[in-house]
């Protein structure tokens, strides 16, 4: 037996220790596996499986492959992001999840994404093996990751050495539940807010810094008028800063019609600037004020 990526976690109190290895009774590669600890390098008591591969999307290329276990707790949850398939291209990032008040040691209480919440896309392949960290404001959770930036690795992925190390943004949705989104591409590195039907980005128009400046779409270029900064709240959602007129992102004049104007106004907390994010699959979010 070979155990693979460990990584403990402390909830409530109790130390768990997390990890994946093969198992004598499948043809998997790698099953993922959790145990309580008894102190900084022991574990005590039963050892529980938590996750096998159970869709396609985790056995492609291989048999089947859940590893690189790597828990999050926010919001009244335990989160564990994961590895699964093969390591080209096809490399993404699952997620399990249970209440933290649950067993943790009991199978039942968690539950599989029956979708990757992060694969490949914008030119970035097989990003997996995902970890967390925090920004130097405190408070920013990032993902950290890796990938390549080409799709054939030679001679083949175990070997080819150009994985690198990469960091972005890690959101949450309005269930409470982590929004990864997609890949950054290497050569941007202020990526926006970008529209999926336009392809084009959300703007302080015409660079204006008047109280109100409405925001409309333009083509992508990274400027500050298109740069925003995304502040969590927790159940207030997300404060949305402009970086080109320190403002925020704004229901003017806190109008419930449809077509309101969308603006941007002095930053105050208010709820016309409370913003949250909606999953809408395939790394894309819709905002909702």
């Amino acid at each position: 037996v070979l155990d693979l990526d460990p990584a403990s976690f402390v909830n409530r109190g109790v130390r768990y220790f997390v990890w994946a290895q093969d198992s004598p009774n499948t043809n998997y590669n790698s099953h993922m596996y959790i145990a309580r600890m008894n102190g900084a390098t022991g574990i005590t008591g039963a050892v529980t499986e938590i996750a096998r591969p159970t869709y396609g999307w985790e056995m492609e290329g291989v048999a089947g492959v859940v590893e690189g276990p790597s828990p999050l707790i926010r919001n009244g949850k335990v989160f564990i992001a994961y590895s699964a398939s093969a390591t080209d291209s096809r490399y993404k990032l699952g997620l399990l999840s249970a209440g933290d008040n649950a067993d943790l040691l009991n199978p039942a209480s968690w539950s599989k994404r029956p979708n990757p919440v992060f694969q490949t896309a914008n030119g970035v392949y097989g990003p997996g093996h995902g970890s967390f960290t925090i920004a130097e404001d405190n408070a920013t959770d990032l993902l950290v990751y890796h990938a390549r930036d080409y799709a054939t690795p030679t001679p083949d992925a175990l070997t080819d050495p150009n994985r690198h190390t990469r960091v972005q943004q890690l959101y949450w949705q309005e269930n409470g539940d982590p929004f990864f989104g997609q890949p950054i591409p290497s050569t941007v590195s202020n990526p926006g807010i970008r529209g999926r039907h336009s392809n084009r980005c959300v703007d302080n128009y015409d660079f204006s810094t008047t109280l109100g400046a409405l925001v409309r779409l333009h083509d992508c270029s990274g400027n500050t008028a298109q740069q925003f900064e995304f502040v969590y709240n927790g159940a207030n959602g997300y404060a949305i800063r402009n970086r080109n007129t320190g403002t925020c992102l704004d229901n003017l004049n806190a109008n419930t019609a449809s077509n309101a104007d969308v603006g941007l106004y002095t930053c105050n907390g208010s709820a016309a600037q409370r913003w949250t994010i909606q999953d809408r699959g395939a790394g894309w979010f819709s905002l909702r004020n």
